[in-house]
C-alpha cells in the first residue's frame, strides 16, 4: 500500500508572435513522498522542457516536446511504489520527446499521427508511435 503525497510548482513561459505559431518553455519541479510506510520514500524532481506549437488554420496542426528529468530517490526504484512515485522513469536523468501532427482531410474526416519517445539512465530509448483516423457526423 502507499499514499503519494506531492508538491511542486510548474512555471511556463510562453512566446506568440502570430495565431500559427507558440513555443513555451516550461519548468517544473515536484516533491513526492510515501506518507503510507514509515521509510517515506521520497523523490525529487526538475524538469526543463521547450514545446513548439504550430497551426495552419483549417488544414492543420504540428507540435513538438523534449523534456530534461533529473530525479533523485532515497529507495529501491524496483518496487511498484517507486515506480508510481518516478512516473515509470529512472533516479539520474531522463529524457523524454513527442511529436504530433494533424491534418483535416475533408470537412468531417481528419487524421493524426503521433510519436513518444523516452531515454532513462541505464536503460535503452523507448519509442512509441500511433495514428488515428476521426470521422465528425
Amino acid at each position: 500500500d502507499f499514499d503519494v503525497v506531492y508538491t511542486g510548482l510548474e512555471p511556463k513561459i510562453s512566446y506568440q508572435p502570430n495565431t500559427a505559431f507558440r513555443i513555451s518553455f516550461v519548468l517544473k519541479f515536484v516533491n513526492k513522498r510515501n506518507v503510507a510506510d514509515s521509510a517515506f520514500q521520497k523523490s525529487v524532481q526538475q524538469n526543463y522542457g521547450l514545446e513548439m506549437r504550430y497551426n495552419v488554420l483549417q488544414k492543420g496542426s504540428f507540435g513538438g516536446k523534449i523534456n530534461f528529468i533529473e530525479l533523485s530517490y532515497n529507495d529501491d526504484p524496483t518496487t511498484p511504489v517507486a515506480y508510481e512515485i518516478l512516473e515509470a522513469l529512472h533516479p539520474g536523468l531522463n529524457v523524454t520527446w513527442n511529436a504530433t501532427y494533424q491534418r483535416n482531410l475533408a470537412h468531417n474526416l481528419t487524421i493524426s499521427f503521433n510519436y513518444d519517445g523516452r531515454k532513462s539512465t541505464g536503460s535503452n530509448v523507448i519509442n512509441t508511435g500511433g495514428a488515428q483516423v476521426r470521422a465528425y457526423f
